[in-house]
């Protein structure tokens, strides 16, 4: 219904637990068979978002795949790696907890390049979020491959 009132930027994310649905609605947008006149997939901005708990390179191939196969995507506008710290909430925990190999993904970021999830997706654009300068300043250094933007908590 969103797509058919006007709007051209989808939010998503893994954890949201909603891609697989949402990739049925796009499927229909794309096709006409939603009610309202086919939309383009070049005319929409589709954002998700790369979960604490799956910064590991390989488990952010196997996410990056999984959200493009979910929402039945070729490509992603923008590819937000969420939260500094690998952390994993379980259900119904206290927001501030964090787990004991709760690390920042600097690391991650200068052994893998952004084009390890590249690879899985040719028009993945990556950015970094919910960060603060410090650890800004600490990715960025030595950085072999530029995410598309940061967010930055001042």
């Amino acid at each position: 219904m969103a797509i058919g009132l006007g709007y051209r930027h989808i939010n998503c994310a893994a954890v949201y637990g909603n891609e697989a649905r949402i990739g049925g609605v796009l499927a229909s947008a794309f096709s006409g068979t939603a009610g309202y006149a086919a939309v383009a997939r070049q005319d929409l901005w589709i954002t998700s978002k790369l979960w604490n708990d799956m910064h590991a390179p390989e488990r952010a191939r196997i996410s990056v795949r999984k959200t493009l196969a979910d929402l039945r995507l070729k490509y992603l506008d923008l590819y937000l790696v969420y939260w500094p710290l690998r952390n994993f909430h379980p259900p119904g925990c206290d927001v501030s907890s964090r787990s004991p190999d709760a690390t920042p993904y600097v690391p991650m970021w200068r052994t893998r390049p952004a084009s390890t999830m590249r690879s899985s997706s040719p028009q993945v654009s990556i950015n970094l979020s919910r960060i603060d300068e410090i650890v800004f300043d600490q990715t960025y250094s030595g950085f072999r491959s530029s995410p598309f933007g940061a967010h930055i908590d001042l």
